[in-house]
């Protein structure tokens, strides 16, 4: 199988797909917008309204900015060490290099970087909208300022030892995560008020999009959209391995599965308890034309 990544915008707005080392961009309609070739084994991020392409090389570590929508080089950095994405917001990044945890910020299409002060790359983290960051601190959460560099407060939050996969949803007002048992944990963020939905496994390979409730997770080996609002669970019938995003779409939700040369596009309907699963995806294809 290719080495794909899929990833959507915090806004909805693009839709980035890396399929070796081909890139593709395309539009709120799922246009065709950008192509292009960049090195391949990189991690693909949206950050500050460019692509950002981080590839680890050795002992260094090198980020290149693209330009929206087509895919023009912006600028080009070089960190000492091996450098690797915790968490975007949409103006800057969250990146661990050994115990180290550094802020990427891209503006007027020019990556920089600064260590965060006063603290330790965290097991995990998530962004929110306004360039802050929730983190698992030693003791507690801690949210840190993506703009000042510095954790600015700790808020207490009954969560699981061990997490697997975090994220935040409904446009940052639950954190979700999950761990070994099966379930998704999630906490209301004002107010850290917890809850759970139950699920028939584990949930492996989470993820979701903060501007949705909808998470998509694989339970027993098979791909299913968790509603956290609802508790409606959706089977989809994606293939084992493949790429996927979430594309937020009100109370529904597009999931976009990299196939071979295809886009396998999957909606999910408003929530609703008890969903039937999809007849089948609507297919977009990458080729070049």
């Amino acid at each position: 199988m290719v080495d794909a990544q899929c990833l959507v915008s915090s806004d909805g707005k693009w839709l980035a797909i890396r399929r070796g080392a081909e890139v593709t961009v395309h539009g709120a309609a799922l246009e065709l917008l950008g192509r292009t070739q960049i090195v391949e084994g990189g991690t693909l991020l949206l950050v500050g309204g460019d692509l950002v392409d981080v590839v680890v090389a050795g002992d260094r570590t090198l980020i290149t900015t693209l330009a929206l929508p087509k895919l023009a080089v912006r600028g080009t950095i070089e960190l000492p060490g091996a450098a690797t994405p915790r968490a975007t917001a949409p103006g800057c990044a969250l990146l661990a290099r050994d115990r180290d945890a550094l802020v990427l910020r891209v503006t007027g299409g020019k990556p920089a970087w600064a260590p965060v002060l006063g603290v330790v790359a965290p097991p995990w983290a998530v962004g929110l909208d306004d360039d802050t960051f929730l983190v698992q601190g030693p003791r507690d959460v801690e949210v840190w300022d993506g703009k000042t560099r510095r954790a600015v407060r700790r808020v207490h939050f009954d969560l699981p030892r061990t997490v697997s996969a975090a994220g935040v949803a409904g446009g940052g007002v639950h954190l979700w995560l999950a761990d070994e048992r099966p379930q998704l944990t999630f906490v209301r963020i004002s107010d850290g008020k917890p809850g759970a939905v139950a699920l028939p496994a584990r949930p492996e390979r989470a993820f979701g999009h903060l501007h949705s409730s909808w998470v998509v997770a694989d339970l027993a080996g098979a791909a299913h959209a968790i509603n956290l609002v609802t508790g409606a669970l959706t089977p989809l019938a994606c293939q084992a391995g493949t790429a996927r995003a979430l594309i937020p779409r009100g109370t529904g939700a597009v999931v976009t599965e990299v196939v071979g040369d295809e886009v396998m596009l999957w909606d999910l309907a408003p929530a609703v308890v008890g969903a039937s699963p999809q007849a089948g995806p609507v297919k977009l294809s990458l080729h070049a034309r």
